[in-house]
């Protein structure tokens, strides 16, 4: 968990990424709810871009080293923003499922 809350950080003090974080915190949501089984529409092609996004985020082999620095954490957050990129329209549906989600009790 400290390297999503290292992730949130960075993606919140570069003002190039803060566009992204809502975005990531949705996404990071809308994966809690699925395995709670709370949220079940997540598609398997979605389901396969998060679980290789997460497998390389959290995997110590990089394209560039993390001793690197600033570019040694660019490509995870590039990873990221292609994944988010990738599933707008999953993480649109999510919000509109949260939204709504008081209706449906």
């Amino acid at each position: 968990m400290g390297r999503i809350k290292k992730i949130l950080y960075e993606l919140n003090i570069d003002s190039r990424f803060k566009d992204h974080l809502e975005d990531f915190k949705l996404a990071c949501s809308m994966i809690r709810d699925y395995i709670k089984k709370d949220y079940r529409n997540i598609s398997f092609s979605s389901k396969v871009i998060i679980i290789f996004t997460a497998i390389y985020v959290l995997s110590p082999i990089d394209l560039i080293p993390k001793a690197v620095p600033v570019l040694g954490k660019l490509d995870d957050i590039s990873v990221i923003i292609f994944a988010l990129k990738t599933l707008r329209s999953e993480i649109d549906m999510y919000r509109l499922w949260l939204d709504t989600k008081d209706m449906r009790k």
